[in-house]
């Protein structure tokens, strides 16, 4: 699950900055790298606060990052669970893998083993969309800011 990040100047922003083709793919690279981090940045808040799942084993908040592309920076969580978590599940029958006769699950001291078993599904429990139109606000301040450091020498 992933989204891009990317930043484009129109000819009347090169011309009111009068900043060159090379100091205006800076200021982009930067802003674009700036909104990434903070999209991540809140949707980590977003699971720490307890408004999405409960976290279990770490995997799916560690998959959450962003890396820079040739054009900006993509963000994205790279757990295999991650969509199932955020859109939820219908209900469906879990079979063994191939090569396996039958299912088996802790139960009481033991175990139990089934040829299939019905999931009833899961309600979606998003986390990386949630709250997308304040993250996008959020997102294109931090944005405009990397930008204005850039231009203005200040990064």
């Amino acid at each position: 699950m992933a989204f891009q990040v990317q930043i484009q100047t129109s000819d009347r922003f090169r011309r009111l900055t009068g900043a060159s083709d090379a100091l205006l793919r800076g200021a982009t690279s930067l802003g674009a790298k700036r909104a990434a981090e903070s999209w991540v940045d809140d949707t980590q808040d977003w699971i720490a606060g307890g408004k999405s799942f409960t976290p279990r084993t770490g995997q799916l908040e560690q998959s959450i990052g962003w890396r820079p592309t040739n054009r900006g920076a993509e963000v994205f969580a790279n757990a295999e669970t991650a969509p199932y978590v955020e859109y939820g599940t219908r209900a469906h029958v879990i079979r063994p893998r191939p090569g396996r006769q039958a299912l088996r699950f802790p139960f009481g001291g033991g175990f139990l083993i089934r040829r299939s078993v019905q999931h009833p599904g899961t309600k979606p429990k998003p986390f990386f969309f949630a709250d997308r139109e304040a993250r996008l606000a959020r997102a294109l301040q931090e944005a405009r800011i990397g930008i204005l450091d850039r231009l203005e020498g200040r990064q």
